[in-house]
């Protein structure tokens, strides 16, 4: 497909984009763009030739003077080239200047990532033996590693456009490549953006800006030549989209005030208001509520488990963002070393030794085997087996096998804590194919079924180890472990009698719990019921089960939202309601 048609297919699935930014006038100096009171005012600030120790010898002048509500910074093309070298450690230095002088300056920062080069055309100008040992891209990878170190050390927003230019780019010597060739140039330049790179980096950069609501009155667009352009760049582009969105979205106002959000723009939402409302800024820390008093100074373990498996899924969404390693971080706050086996009690330990639960370390592993199987950082499946040793003390013979709730309390066993420990297991399988793990799920499958499971093929919710009784209450998020259960046994061991059990506990799950077009009042459990029907629909691609989910995800949009604080029936809105309807 030509690179025009994949800017157009993007510009269309993003939906009302301002379509006239894109046209092929002059893009010319963003600075000479006619603009009024009401337009966002786009600065370029970019200079040829220039790299970090350049950047702050003119930031007063070029930068901070304009008092920007928002800088996009992208330095490094030439810090890590021959003619303007700046070593590593400098680079690193300069550029924790540069941001340090924007953000003191009242400034939003965005980052950017520096442009993959094509070689052949790049080495014509600096000698090859300059990049050893690690060579071009090698050294490209370093500065950038710089720059997503930074935004996730200062919690800034980051643009990964190397990464999307590698992606798209096509780089090299094709008409279509995203960068100048002598094909679509007549230049072997391979740095530079074409008149459709710019377009690709404009609509990137005006993605960003709308998905995180940063900042648009006054943008200073502050970087070197590819920021500078010639009578092509992206902040003159970026000037279009900023001024043409404007004009639609206030001659459509009333309109968009009566149209349903996205569910990705409901998704950027609640993410914000997580971030605004429900994160301690100083520790990095979550609270429970965003309530003035709550029941202890931050959150128990149990909302962090819904929020890290709605950050995978948001990652899932925008591989490019860091939406993970901040809710990674506060778990570790977590973190207990106790014997038998480590593993992360119920509140921030910095705070006060506490319990430790199997089911809330269950959740934590498998949002991190999730995130293992799409970015294979053998960082989550250390911690993932790591919670795997520790849920294996909680297992012995009474009452016929089975896993505890809590550890040191043999009181019960639970379908809350055995439904996720298969879960847990069989990804493990999965992933390692060591035969031990399948036999763990296995053994707690069989006596799950056995002890807790009704005859409609619902989940009760635990047996009293010490009597026997089994207390038959029924929540939505055993029932979504053990459909997810089946329906992923079937897709290990293709035995068609696990794709059976899935689809009777379906149609069970739909008929007890949808009631007059709403799944019972606990987002939470509901979303866990979710990921079943999301298993299942993997194998029979049959959507109808998961219809009461969209119907009951709008009705609590319509009915329990408070567009300034977050969903929930209550005034006070909890992280586990925002990060469960999240995911």
């Amino acid at each position: 497909m030509q690179r025009r048609s994949v800017l157009k297919t993007i510009l269309a699935a993003s939906g009302a984009w301002p379509l006239a930014a894109f046209s092929n006038s002059n893009s010319n100096d963003s600075n000479d763009h006619r603009h009024n009171a009401d337009t966002p005012e786009v600065v370029n600030a970019g200079i040829g030739g220039n790299n970090t120790a350049d950047l702050l010898q003119r930031i007063d002048a070029d930068c901070l003077s304009h008092h920007p509500d928002l800088t996009v910074l992208m330095v490094g093309t030439n810090d890590m080239n021959s003619q303007k070298y700046i070593p590593l450690t400098t680079y690193r230095k300069n550029l924790n200047d540069l941001i340090t002088r924007i953000t003191k300056s009242g400034s939003q920062l965005l980052l950017m990532t520096i442009l993959p080069p094509y070689e052949p055309y790049l080495l014509t100008r600096h000698p090859s033996s300059f990049y050893q040992p690690e060579g071009v891209e090698g050294r490209r990878r370093q500065y950038n590693d710089v720059i997503r170190n930074f935004a996730q050390e200062k919690q800034l927003p980051l643009l990964d456009m190397g990464q999307r230019i590698a992606s798209v780019g096509n780089i090299g010597t094709d008409p279509d490549s995203l960068l100048k060739n002598e094909a679509n140039s007549g230049q072997k330049d391979g740095v530079h953006p074409t008149p459709n790179g710019y377009r690709f980096m404009a609509l990137s950069v005006y993605d960003h800006i709308r998905c995180l609501r940063l900042p648009q009155k006054k943008i200073v667009c502050f970087g070197d030549s590819i920021t500078r352009g010639d009578k092509e760049n992206y902040p003159g582009y970026l000037t279009k989209l900023l001024a043409t969105a404007c004009i639609f979205l206030s001659s459509l106002s009333l309109v968009i005030a009566q149209t349903k959000p996205t569910y990705r723009s409901r998704i950027t939402d609640l993410y914000h208001i997580i971030n605004v409302h429900l994160r301690d800024s100083a520790t990095g820390l979550y609270y429970e509520t965003d309530s003035s008093v709550n029941e202890n100074a931050h959150s128990w373990l149990w909302p962090l488990c819904a929020y890290i498996q709605a950050a995978n899924e948001m990652e899932s969404l925008d591989p490019e963002g860091t939406y993970m390693q901040p809710v990674v971080q506060a778990i570790e706050r977590y973190y207990s070393p106790h014997a038998p086996a480590p593993a992360y009690q119920d509140y921030p330990r910095q705070e006060r030794e506490s319990s430790r639960f199997y089911d809330d370390n269950q959740w934590v592993a498998i949002a991190l085997l999730d995130a293992y199987n799409r970015t294979r950082k053998e960082e989550y499946l250390r911690k993932a087996k790591m919670i795997y040793r520790f849920m294996l003390t909680g297992m012995d013979t009474v009452t016929g096998g089975g896993l505890y709730w809590k550890e040191g309390d043999l009181n019960t066993k639970n379908t809350c804590s055995n439904g996720p420990g298969i879960l847990v297991a069989l990804q493990l399988y999965r992933i390692t194919r060591e035969q031990h793990y399948l036999d763990t799920a296995l053994l707690i499958y069989h006596w799950v079924n056995t002890r807790l499971e009704t005859p409609e093929g619902l989940y009760y919710d635990n047996i009293k180890t010490t009597s026997g009784h089994i207390g038959k209450a029924l929540y939505t998020y055993n029932t979504g472990t053990m459909l997810q259960a089946n329906a992923l046994l079937y897709s290990i061991t293709k035995d068609k009698n696990y794709l059976d059990e899935a689809r009777r506990i379906a149609a069970a799950a739909k008929t007890h719990f949808f009631r007059d077009g709403r799944l019972p009042h606990n987002y939470w459990f509901n979303a866990v019921l979710l990921r079943g029907y999301e298993e299942l629909y993997h194998i029979d691609h049959d959507r109808s089960g998961m219809d009461a989910f969209r119907a009951d995800a709008d009705a609590i949009w319509n009915k329990e939202r408070d567009a300034s604080k977050g969903l929930g029936p209550r005034p006070s809105k909890s992280l586990i309601d925002q990060a469960a309807m999240n995911q």
